[in-house]
């Protein structure tokens, strides 16, 4: 006995409706949520008098993402319409990270964001702090797998910001020489 085609057409047709739901869901998702699936955030963070006596393990990207995942989930849901007009240079945030690390040594990877800052400010110090661990100004660490992320001052810190600052100030000083030449 062969099947009704309309059913076979009506069963396919379900099928459709469910995988399309499924990518309109996925679609809304946020973009740095969108391919990216997280473990449940019910995972207390280890108190720092239990930290001193840890040895500790290097921070892995997808765990430094994690954090700042959970750091951008606590902002406020902003419309899609709204366009941010601010603009927040990394430079800058930089520079205000090496003085926050030239007074502080070590805090929280959280505490690098403040709550009151718009959104871009948050994606701006994130991408700040990837490079300064590139450029050797910072060091994370985290205590063991699903413990705090802690950033710290570089052993070299004082040098790699000095030789920061002053490639700083030689590229501004050539971009006002090519600006003054045009």
């Amino acid at each position: 006995e062969e099947e009704d085609p309309e059913e076979i057409l009506r069963r396919r047709l379900l099928e459709y409706q469910h995988y399309k739901d499924a990518a309109f869901e996925l679609s809304s998702l946020d973009i740095l949520g969108r391919d990216v699936f997280q473990r449940p955030e019910n995972v207390e963070l280890v108190a720092d008098s239990e930290e001193a006596d840890q040895e500790y393990e290097d921070v892995s990207v997808s765990a430094l993402l994690e954090a700042f995942e959970r750091v951008m989930k606590r902002l406020p849901k902003i419309s899609r319409l709204v366009i941010e007009a601010e603009t927040v240079r990394i430079e800058d945030r930089i520079e205000e990270l090496i003085d926050l690390f030239g007074k502080k040594q070590l805090c929280l990877f959280e505490e690098l964001f403040e709550s009151d800052k718009a959104r871009i400010w948050f994606i701006v110090t994130f991408m700040s702090v990837l490079e300064m661990v590139r450029l050797h100004l910072i060091t994370i660490v985290q205590v063991d797998q699903l413990g705090a992320i802690h950033c710290s001052a570089h052993e070299d810190f004082a040098k790699n910001s000095s030789d920061w600052f002053h490639l700083q100030n030689s590229n501004e000083n050539e971009a006002e020489a090519l600006l003054k030449a045009s």
